[in-house]
């Protein structure tokens, strides 16, 4: 099995006076927020799992993606698709 999905919250630089970083670094935190409540919401993964494993590069084996609805099949063979 060699298939993995990566949820990763991504990186960001600052560059500014205190107000723009204030503000960038509040919309950063809304968009990870946002991030993990779509995962929360349409996959299996329980708040618990996703704040634990956002803490870096999450990355997920395609049967556990599976088992925890972030996909609904897995294609092995690629006549499948046709």
């Amino acid at each position: 099995d060699y298939s993995f999905f990566l949820f990763h919250k991504g990186s960001i630089e600052f560059a500014g006076g205190a107000e723009e970083i204030i503000n960038l670094i509040a919309d950063y935190k809304s968009q990870i927020n946002q991030f993990s409540e779509k995962i929360g919401m349409f996959t299996k993964f329980t708040n618990e799992e996703i704040e634990k494993n956002l803490a870096s590069a999450w990355y997920v084996r395609s049967d556990l993606a599976l088992e925890k609805g972030v996909v609904d099949q897995i294609i092995d063979d690629i006549d499948l698709l046709f």
